[in-house]
């Protein structure tokens, strides 16, 4: 009876160490597992930045310039050349087997730079018609698309036909800039804009509900608007803020403490933060040092984990 008694004392003691070291072996796997899930960040100096996407149909002082006869034009080699008014911008040779040789120079009216492309709407689109003329009916001609076409001048002209235009550079250039809301901005408002990585400021001359937007004037003359009418440009709505930045899927809100998982000697474990900024992407926060390592995908019972360096 003893025998039978030790028997199952033996059976169950084994029964559980084997339980025993399978939760040991399960706890070790799981961690393994959870701690190869993790996707890190190094927190580092940075900033965060508050922009958005928009479309911008840009205005300039554009007048075109004509071709009193017809013939051969002879443009000048430089796309965007200044001329000072006066001067000799190119040539139109009439030459034709009933005459003898001969051309006409093609002379400046004001000072500017000459483009021998134009996109139709030099007339429409003006800084004078963004103020005086309905907008929505203004721009319904022009499809805000990236790949808008421009025309090159023909080298064969007739009398009396456009052969480029003249843009004066030394006037401020204007915008509308399509916006999805206009809440908080007013007339007279300054706006920060973003051009091929080029920072301007514009100060807003008027709010439209439709088409939704601003008209704006530079404080300057952007060239990016001349070659393209209409561009895909950035508007930064608030100030950017510097500091040691982190993924803000990273945030971990326990109790009513913000904070996150970084890796310290090895080990996962969350520290507390301050948020000092945000957008959709990053966050600015305070506590953590640079080069700390924070898990981008934090999930429940990471606390502890080992990982590897």
């Amino acid at each position: 009876m003893m025998k039978t008694e030790g028997k199952k004392t033996n059976q169950i003691i084994l029964l559980f160490l084997i339980l025993f070291f399978s939760g040991i072996m399960i706890w070790v796997y799981k961690s393994d597992w959870i701690a190869r899930k993790l996707i890190y960040f190094s927190a580092h100096k940075g900033t965060v930045y508050h922009q958005e996407n928009v479309k911008a149909v840009f205005a300039n002082e554009e007048e075109y310039v004509y071709s009193p006869v017809g013939g051969t034009v002879d443009f000048p080699k430089e796309e965007g050349k200044r001329f000072g008014k006066g001067e000799v911008i190119l040539t139109i040779n009439t030459t034709s087997y009933a005459s003898a040789p001969s051309s006409v120079e093609i002379r400046a009216n004001s000072s500017g730079l000459f483009y021998a492309t134009r996109d139709g709407f030099e007339d429409t689109i003006t800084p004078e018609n963004f103020l005086t003329m309905d907008l929505s009916e203004m721009l319904e001609g022009i499809k805000l698309v990236d790949d808008k076409a421009y025309g090159n001048i023909s080298d064969k002209v007739s009398a009396n036909e456009i052969i480029g235009k003249i843009v004066n550079n030394l006037s401020s250039s204007w915008a509308f800039v399509y916006l999805s809301d206009t809440d908080g901005l007013w007339k007279g408002d300054t706006i920060n804009l973003v051009i091929n990585e080029k920072n301007y400021t514009a100060d807003i001359e008027k709010i439209s509900n439709q088409p939704c937007g601003v008209v704006v004037k530079f404080t300057q003359y952007v060239n990016e608007g001349v070659e393209k009418r209409i561009e895909n440009i950035i508007w930064s709505y608030k100030s950017p803020t510097e500091g040691i930045i982190v993924p803000l899927s990273s945030l971990c809100i326990i109790g009513e403490e913000s904070g996150v998982y970084v890796v310290e000697e090895g080990v996962v474990c969350f520290k507390t933060v301050r948020i000092i900024d945000k957008n959709d992407e990053f966050m600015c926060v305070e506590n953590i040092p640079e080069g700390i390592r924070v898990v981008v995908n934090p999930s429940e019972n990471i606390e502890g984990i080992s990982v590897s360096n």
